[in-house]
């Protein structure tokens, strides 16, 4: 849909307006094509961009840029385990900032059970919740440890802050055969198990991330819509973090 220049234009059209604008930018996203080394890390790096700035385009240049990120992802997204507590990069950080052994212990008992599980992928629906650990850390998760709160470890979170870290993960362009759930799940993998090397290593697969922006496009469209608001004028969108990207 183009508005006319100079029209008054209602609602509806602002949306639809709007809604036929991100549409095309992700599916150039859905379709960029480039050597297959390549190109799970550029859709995954694009897709987090479009997150970003759809974010931005919901609740304005007045809300910090983690907020709209993991804001928009937990209000829209459709993503149960947003929320959840990564026990991996939690563990990590009590190791090096200690004084909560209730914590410490509870996360060595989950990732002991981890790693006896015969099939190396773990799925996020055996993580525990945000609520579970903060019964476990001061103030309910309110307080700081170590200038963190217990939400810096939820996997929206995580996924804020690595965004622009996903360059390792593309461990399946090497050779490693990614099954359909995996494809579209977040997951974790035990390498090495059984020896002294062994390490968690927790993947954002491409198609999980495009599903997601999918989901996050038309719920917050949707969301416009009945809240009667035109994005515009509630936020916006800086077309130069996908269009300088490909």
């Amino acid at each position: 849909m183009t508005i006319k220049k100079g029209a008054i234009v209602g609602t509806g059209e602002r949306i639809a307006e709007v809604h036929d604008f991100l549409r095309e930018r992700l599916n150039n996203i859905h379709d960029i094509q480039a050597h297959s080394d390549n190109l799970t890390i550029m859709r995954a790096i694009l897709y987090t961009s479009f997150i970003d700035a759809l974010g931005a385009t919901r609740y304005g240049k007045e809300v910090n840029t983690r907020e709209r990120f993991t804001r928009v992802i937990i209000e829209h997204g459709n993503w149960p385990e947003a929320e959840k507590i990564c026990p991996m990069h939690l563990h990590r950080f009590l190791e090096v900032s200690p004084g909560l052994p209730e914590v410490l212990q509870k996360l060595n008992g989950l990732l002991n059970d981890w790693q006896l599980q015969p099939d190396g992928i773990i799925y996020l629906d055996s993580a525990p919740h945000k609520d579970e650990i903060a019964e476990l850390w001061p103030d309910q998760g309110k307080r700081k440890h170590h200038k963190k709160k217990l939400e810096h470890f939820t996997h929206v979170n995580l996924l804020y802050g690595m965004r622009n870290g996903l360059l390792h993960q593309q461990y399946s362009a090497n050779g490693f055969p990614l099954f359909p759930k995996e494809h579209k799940n977040v997951h974790y993998v035990y390498w090495n198990k059984g020896e002294k090397n062994a390490h968690l290593e927790l993947i954002h697969p491409s198609e999980f991330l495009g599903n997601l922006c999918d989901t996050l496009l038309e719920n917050v469209m949707n969301d416009f819509e009945t809240k009667k608001e035109k994005p515009w004028e509630t936020g916006h969108f800086p077309s130069y973090l996908i269009d300088g990207l490909y």
